[in-house]
């Protein structure tokens, strides 16, 4: 991708020649300024006059780009908060056929789970949040535009057992016999995983910068909506439980009662039949995320002693794990 000063550039042009005309607001004064953020995408701040505040995401990947639009329509129409698209353009020509796409949507003016306090009152609003979403749900799973009622078992299997080779790779201390030992807990969880009839509306990202609460009445909305999926809920719930539950334990049985108590009887069955084979496969991606991003940071990065300190807990939590599960 072209450096970030070149597509704001460009991105300046853009506005002014087609957006603002799109947007009903022609000869509007504007500035635009980088938003430092972002993994996949270019992300700028546009401000209008006299007009709410905006995002600009500048998008290399016809497909993420698509998937993002689709994904946050998905969420809206179903009354999940995201912010709102306000026009989105898969025309490259103004970045010289770079193959750069644009999506506007709203600002939300707040600050990011990340940064926030996460008091306990916060903590249940999200649980109430997320087993809302989940309540959205289907009988096929996968992308939210086709699925598969079969093979279910067969591909999260798949997917842990590769991040297992993966994080046995950077880590020395996952022995073959531990890993062989997963791999035949994580087996055990099929009968259970065959018999879940209705998938839910999930993130599959949910963690705290992909959660923002809004300055101006506290309400949540998810950010970056691009990687939801209809899968079991115990997925996202207990990804939520590795962000927002591992480092303060006491967060755990507040936010679980928060998000059990939206479940019907069928749905509480059905999460406990499961759930070992699911806390067990978060905690597997959740270490592999760990220790693989950890071998690639460098000893001056910021974030190398918040990792370091953070393996060794999460290593005993999912041999914790495995000793329950026998």
């Amino acid at each position: 991708m072209a450096s970030m000063k070149t597509i704001q550039d460009r991105l300046s042009a853009y506005v002014d020649q087609r957006l603002i005309g799109r947007l009903g607001l022609a000869r509007r004064p504007f500035v635009l300024e980088p938003a430092h953020a972002g993994m996949h995408s270019q992300v700028f701040f546009l401000t209008l006059e006299d007009e709410r505040p905006l995002v600009l995401k500048v998008l290399a990947r016809r497909q993420r780009f698509r998937s993002l639009v689709a994904c946050s329509r998905h969420l809206a129409c179903r009354g999940i908060a995201v912010p709102e698209i306000l026009y989105a353009d898969e025309d490259s020509r103004f970045f010289n056929r770079r193959g750069m796409h644009v999506v506007c949507e709203e600002r939300i003016c707040g600050e990011t789970l990340q940064h926030s306090s996460r008091p306990p009152e916060l903590l249940a609003e999200l649980a109430g949040l997320f087993a809302r979403m989940h309540g959205q749900t289907r009988a096929a799973w996968g992308d939210i535009d086709k699925g598969s009622r079969s093979g279910l078992f067969s591909y999260l299997y798949k997917k842990c057992a590769a991040r297992i080779r993966d994080w046995s790779a950077a880590d020395a201390g996952a022995t073959s016999a531990l890993q062989k030992r997963l791999l035949g807990l994580l087996a055990q969880g099929e009968p259970a995983v065959n018999r879940i009839a209705a998938f839910s509306l999930c993130h599959c990202d949910p963690n705290p910068n992909n959660i923002i609460v809004r300055a101006s009445d506290r309400k949540l909305f998810l950010l970056d909506p691009g990687t939801i999926r209809y899968l079991p809920r115990a997925i996202d719930y207990f990804m939520l439980q590795a962000y927002f539950c591992f480092r303060t334990r006491e967060y755990a049985p507040l936010f679980e009662k928060a998000y059990m108590s939206c479940l019907s009887e069928t749905e509480l069955q059905e999460f406990a039949d499961s759930q070992n084979f699911f806390r067990l496969y978060v905690a597997v991606l959740f270490m592999h995320d760990l220790t693989t991003r950890f071998a690639a940071l460098g000893a001056d990065s910021p974030y190398h002693d918040e990792f370091a300190g953070l393996i060794p807990q999460a290593k005993k939590a999912l041999m914790e794990l495995i000793d329950a599960n026998g």
